[in-house]
């Protein structure tokens, strides 16, 4: 393709700057950058991931930069990278020498000196009034211009970059973040506020300081705000943040050129923290016997970034959507789960944070005499990419401080061995803990993360510590038998109590072989929590069977984590055996389709045990 542009935008002054990619996600036979430009123009360079200079030559009143490159490889795409990565190699060419220029460029359009109109000096003047701390005013003319003026960007021409005047913003009651950025400017600076504009780039970041200084290095504007010796970054376009400045957060853009006059580099944004949970999740059952149904609330609160995340969903779905995806999203492992009530929002604005409680009751709680109780949270906080071998960074949600806490009250005491672990590494902190008081089975987790990325070299540790945290997000537990009331010692006819003691001496012995932890690599996480292993699950426990078919009906009746039944009939023809402890076994590989786990489960051969050996129900 060979194409010619001529024209330019008047809002950069007759200065060019421009971005060119050097490969693409297919091969490229050969690839050309070719610039003019007048003799008496300087052109900055810088180049990003290829070492590639040009070739400059003198064309009588005009200079040639001729970039070429052969047979230039697909750019190596992996998945789950950071947003701040940019795989392809390219180069940034700018008449701006440095970030200072920039600065210089950008100040006349970003002039706050206009006569004020009355509405915005009556609204200053009565937040000037009503509030005596200047954080309080900064909040409330954040709020108005974030919820009152809506989102909604016309740029055309010099728009592109020049913002609209603050007065006509504020008539016609939309902008987008150049717009709202400028009328917060203005607002903030007649109330005696320290306040400039900040340049930024959401997707870029960090890695805005590879490039050259350019204009076109920016696709976000906010404000910058300096009270007692602090400095607040504000962005107007968030129309769903609430709070005080005391629920504060820096926004995650990492680097932002601000508008000083006195500005001559680009200034760091501190990465948010995560000092406390911002999402904590309450799940409380309640089983009670006799075929009724179990009760199932959910209680989750939201803090901060969270809680403005979560109210910008809510602000998209009418109630009865929200309870629809709620019900069906707890459906997909309880299919006989219904709402006992719709669910309930709380949203207090001042201290951001936002409360949900959902109520259910589930008819059919236990499947095959177990139920899995699982920190589905968690486990979707730390998903594994698609390319492991990597060399490219990957991905983590950055900053996530959550917590999951599941209390189980059942009908009798459940044989639960108390547990607890640490996973951490300087990616994350994961921790858990299985208590049981009574007759209530309590399972905490918490996810905290300290960076946003592993680097390529620490990815294979990181994923193991992974494979470890899911392996120990859920809890399988058995059915308690109806049969267990609670009756004085006065209702009780003949031969009552024998009865009772054998069933409870049976829901005891059963229940100490089948409380197990479902692990996908149960051998590893095994000796790194010292966990006994699970029936059938590792050959010291392989199960021992009086016929083949036995062997068939345990394989059917076994459950993945996920909740599925993997067995096929298929699997029984493809056995394999060894020798373990002087017994010959056999086993059962069955792969998950449903979430794609591999499980193996092990049989001590009929025909070699001994005869007074007797078969294991598989429950």
């Amino acid at each position: 393709y060979a194409y010619t542009v001529t024209g330019d935008n008047p809002v950069f002054g007759g200065r060019f700057a421009q971005r060119f990619s050097l490969a693409g996600r297919e091969p490229i036979q050969t690839s050309r950058v070719r610039l003019l430009l007048p003799s008496d123009r300087v052109l900055h360079i810088r180049t990003h991931g290829a070492d590639l200079d040009p070739k400059v030559n003198s064309l009588g009143s005009e200079k040639e930069y001729f970039w070429e490159a052969s047979d230039v490889p697909a750019i190596d795409v992996e998945d789950l990278t950071p947003t701040w990565f940019d795989e392809a190699p390219f180069l940034t060419v700018s008449e701006f020498p440095d970030w200072q220029t920039v600065v210089q460029w950008a100040l006349p359009l970003y002039r706050a000196d206009e006569p004020l109109t009355p509405e915005i000096k009556v609204r200053s003047d009565a937040w000037a009034n009503q509030f005596p701390q200047p954080e309080q005013r900064l909040v409330a003319a954040l709020r108005f211009v974030q919820q009152d003026i809506r989102y909604q960007g016309i740029e055309l021409g010099p728009y592109s970059h020049q913002p609209t005047p603050a007065s006509r913003t504020l008539a016609r009651r939309f902008g987008d973040c150049k717009d709202k950025s400028l009328l917060l400017l203005t607002i903030l600076r007649h109330m005696g506020i320290d306040s400039a504009i900040a340049l930024v780039n959401t997707a870029t970041r960090r890695s805005l300081d590879e490039w050259q200084a350019s204009p076109g290095a920016f696709d976000h504007v906010i404000v910058q705000a300096r009270i007692g010796g602090k400095t607040y970054w504000v962005d107007p376009t968030a129309e769903s943040q609430r709070g005080t400045l005391t629920q504060y957060y820096d926004p995650p853009y990492e680097r932002a050129l601000v508008l000083r006059e006195d500005s001559k580099a680009l200034e760091v944004i501190p990465y948010p923290k995560a000092d406390s949970p911002t999402t904590i999740i309450r799940e409380q059952y309640r089983v009670r016997g006799g075929g009724l149904p179990v009760s199932f609330v959910v209680s989750s609160t939201y803090h901060g970034p969270d809680a403005d995340d979560k109210r910008h969903v809510l602000s998209k779905q009418s109630p009865a959507e929200m309870a629809k995806v709620f019900l069906n999203y707890y459906a997909e492992s309880n299919p006989s789960i219904r709402a006992e009530s719709p669910p309930t929002v709380q949203d207090d604005q001042d201290s951001n944070t936002i409360v949900i409680t959902e109520k259910y009751l589930v008819e059919t709680f236990w499947k095959d005499q177990y139920h899995y109780f699982s920190a589905d949270l968690i486990y979707a906080e730390l998903p594994k990419p698609d390319i492991s071998k990597r060399s490219q960074p990957l991905a983590i949600s950055h900053p996530t401080f959550i917590t999951q806490n599941l209390e189980i009250d059942l009908p009798a005491p459940a044989e639960l061995e108390p547990q607890s672990d640490v996973i951490a590494d300087d990616a994350f902190r994961f921790e858990f803990s299985h208590r049981q008081n009574a007759n209530t089975v309590n399972l905490s987790y918490s996810l905290k993360t300290f960076r946003d990325h592993v680097p390529p070299e620490k990815v294979a540790a990181y994923l193991a510590q992974v494979d470890r945290v899911r392996n120990s997000t859920g809890l399988q537990l058995p059915q308690t038998s109806d049969a267990l009331v609670r009756t004085s010692p006065e209702s009780q006819g003949p031969g009552k109590l024998p009865v009772l003691a054998f069933l409870v001496s049976m829901v005891v012995i059963v229940a100490a072989f089948v409380v197990v932890r479902v692990r996908r690599k149960r051998e590893e996480t095994q000796r790194a929590f010292g966990i006994k292993p699970t029936l059938g699950g590792a050959p010291e426990t392989a199960v021992r069977c009086k016929d083949r078919m036995d062997i068939e009906a345990f394989a059917k009746g076994f459950k993945c984590r996920c909740g599925n039944f993997p067995f096929k009939p298929d699997v029984l023809t493809r056995q394999e055996f060894l020798l373990y402890d002087g017994e010959r076994l056999a086993t059962v590989k069955l792969k998950c389709d449903a979430c794609g786990r591999a499980n193996d489960l092990y049989f001590v051969e009929p025909d070699t045990q001994s005869a007074g050996d007797r078969p294991v129900n598989p429950e």
